[in-house]
């Protein structure tokens, strides 16, 4: 029985159909396909491992200077704001000091609240750049790019900080002083053509009362260094205007010379009003001047002239890393793998 299953199990095998040439020839084509594909999932997964350096050095460009192009568009918007507000508060201020009107005060006012909220957006948006950079990892051929931005934001911010300390002051002497003596105001002409001893004498000892009152605001604050030359000339000016106005209080509250021919209190008043307005118009000119360096272009401009000079710098190092990283080439695999592949 065993021999018989032997013989049955060989005529078994010679009835299987054996492999044709075409099944041969797509069965060695399927394992070169496999063999290919492997060697190229391997060469693929080398050379991106290769480039993970590049890519990652990319994304830190990108990132960089994105946060370094924010930045540079704040200052360059807070120089812009600069220049349109001096000639606004200049063509207001050109105003006679007769004129009595105190529209650059509101103007200025304005300004200065603007550049305030200005200054404090800028600066924010550098605070918030600069902490983004910290904390992205920073590959070692961008670490002294990387410590120049940085130096670059925080010679902003600082500029930043001193310019808000500045304005912030400017707002609180604005307003300490007022309205009323925004211009350089010594009498009320008009009231001066009416001839009545009893109301120039009222509009004097009101404008007396208040600009005793500034003084005593003024005296209260503490002006930086940049606004020393405008304080002192703003307390000359109210100090000139309560000695005129005493001058005048006094001689009307005497009465006429009963020789006609000499010159009544009223015109002797008005004549002490003339000789001190030439001094006035000397401070007048002085607080239009000092008051513009606040808004003045090419002021603000040496200001920024520092942080401008190193954005400059950064500018051109920028496009000198992109054009060098145009330059860079692809990791190639080795020369014994293009045998193959």
């Amino acid at each position: 029985m065993f021999v018989k299953s032997y013989k049955y199990y060989l005529r078994l095998l010679e009835k299987k159909p054996k492999l044709s040439i075409l099944q041969k020839i797509l069965f060695l084509l399927f394992g070169l396909i496999v063999i290919i594909g492997g060697g190229s999932s391997a060469l693929f997964y080398w050379q991106y491992q290769k480039e993970t350096p590049i890519r990652q050095e990319n994304t830190y460009l990108e990132q960089i200077s994105t946060g370094f192009i924010s930045a540079q568009q704040s200052v360059n918007d807070l120089l812009n704001g600069f220049q349109v507000a001096g000639v606004k508060i200049q063509s207001v201020d050109q105003l006679k000091e007769a004129s009595g009107s105190a529209a650059g005060f509101y103007v200025l006012l304005d300004n200065v609240d603007r550049t305030i909220s200005s200054i404090e957006s800028a600066k924010k948006n550098i605070a918030f750049q600069k902490e983004q950079l910290t904390k992205i990892s920073t590959p070692s051929v961008f670490n002294e790019l990387h410590s120049e931005v940085l130096a670059y934001y925080d010679e902003s911010l600082n500029l930043f900080d001193n310019l808000l300390k500045k304005h912030r002051f400017a707002k609180d002497f604005l307003i300490a002083s007022g309205p009323s003596f925004y211009l350089p105001i010594l009498s009320n002409e008009s009231l001066w053509q009416t001839g009545k001893n009893d109301e120039i004498i009222v509009y004097y000892e009101d404008i007396k009362k208040e600009a005793d009152d500034t003084l005593n605001k003024l005296f209260h604050l503490s002006p930086p260094e940049d606004f020393q030359e405008q304080f002192k000339t703003q307390i000359a000016y109210l100090e000139l205007l309560v000695k005129t106005a005493n001058s005048v209080l006094d001689l009307l509250s005497q009465s006429d010379d009963q020789n006609t021919e000499n010159a009544t209190q009223i015109e002797k008043s008005y004549q002490t009003v003339v000789g001190a307005r030439r001094e006035n118009e000397k401070l007048s000119e002085k607080l239009l001047n000092t008051r513009l360096d606040l808004v003045s272009a090419k002021q603000n401009l040496e200001t920024f002239a520092s942080v401008k000079i190193r954005q400059n710098s950064l500018t051109s190092n920028l496009e000198d890393i992109y054009q060098k990283r145009q330059e860079i080439k692809i990791y190639q695999p080795p020369k014994i793998l293009k045998k193959f592949f």
